[in-house]
């Protein structure tokens, strides 16, 4: 039986300390397997990596979306200025408020940011929730189809089931699973190859017909051309997608997952990491890019950069490093 594999080590005094196991593979958009790391059919969440799904099936039905929106509406966003105001600004346009969101409140992820809220006295609100983006669109979904938004985020509200429809008809697999994801809404679980699958249609709009065709185009141009919206000034998706130079867009997940849209290959790289560390998928996801640099046509020296990720202590020293273990994959 096949297994996950070494993916990721954390070194500490030049000696390794931490390990972590996963599994990857890379899809062709015609549905060909190209390369395997461990498990292809590992069976897993993948979490807020499918964002770009969701909003695929919202602009596919027709909801019209700006380029911010769009990329806004696919990020997980550290709740930033930029962020923050784009979410306020849309709740505006829509006549609703952060209540109307079904995320829960939150504070933004860095320190700076929240020390200006606190000297302005503001407390945490569902607009800096990562994934209020991700909502202000299903919202603008439900708006546009004329259905009520209360509990939009229910798993038997019409927008939900056709965010449902649209992943299982384009990973060609059956949800077995529904959990619930962090920010309420339903989490469905697929294999890697069916995640990839998926994700890999929106890599080739010229293989998809009419709206959907669009709404490929959309999403794939929006998310590369604002890489710091559907992430932060610091996230490291965003910044591998910006060093990508429009090659392809990286997005994260909760619980180590990572998918990457390639439009130039046509194809889907996903990834998770058995025990959810972020750190290690941050790390393996570049590595794998890169051992497959030659056939995706991206540049080795930009993604070298994002395969090890130095360590620091309180104090700022340098104590270890977290890298990319280098396994083959294995082809199909």
């Amino acid at each position: 039986m096949v297994t996950d594999i070494l993916m990721a080590e954390i070194t500490r005094g030049n000696v390794i300390e931490s390990t972590h196991i996963g599994s990857g593979v890379l899809v062709s958009a015609t549905g060909e397997i190209q390369a395997v790391w461990g498990n292809a059919n590992r069976q897993t969440f993948p979490r807020s990596a499918m964002k770009s799904l969701q909003t695929l099936t919202i602009l596919t039905h027709g909801t019209k979306l700006t380029t911010e929106q769009t990329a806004l509406a696919s990020a997980s966003h550290h709740g930033e200025i930029i962020h923050a105001s784009a979410v306020r600004q849309w709740l505006i346009d829509m006549n609703l408020t952060s209540e109307d969101l079904s995320c829960g409140p939150d504070l933004p992820r860095y320190l700076e940011d929240r020390q200006r809220l606190r000297d302005q006295n503001i407390s945490a609100s569902r607009i800096y929730h990562n994934c209020s983006g991700k909502h202000c669109g299903q919202l603008a979904f439900c708006q546009h189809q004329g259905w009520d938004v209360k509990d939009y985020h229910l798993a038997k509200h019409p927008a939900q089931q056709a965010m449902l429809a649209m992943i299982t008809e384009l990973a060609e697999e059956e949800i077995d699973v529904v959990g619930i994801d962090g920010c309420a809404m339903p989490a469905p679980r697929l294999s890697l190859t069916g995640f990839g699958r998926a994700l890999s249609k929106i890599a080739a709009p010229t293989l998809l017909k009419g709206s959907m065709r669009q709404a490929a185009e959309q999403i794939t141009s929006a998310t590369m051309q604002f890489p710091y919206l559907t992430g932060g000034t610091k996230s490291p998706n965003s910044k591998m997608t910006e060093a990508s130079e429009k090659k392809f867009f990286a997005k994260n997940g909760a619980e180590g997952v990572y998918a990457v849209i390639l439009p130039g290959a046509q194809a889907a790289m996903v990834l998770k990491i058995a025990d959810g560390n972020m750190r290690a998928a941050n790390v393996a996801i570049a590595g794998m890019l890169l051992q497959m640099a030659d056939q995706l046509g991206l540049d080795k020296a930009v993604l070298n950069r994002f395969c090890s990720e130095d360590m620091f202590n309180s104090a700022g020293t340098k104590v270890g490093v977290c890298r990319f273990a280098n396994i083959m994959p294995t082809k199909n």
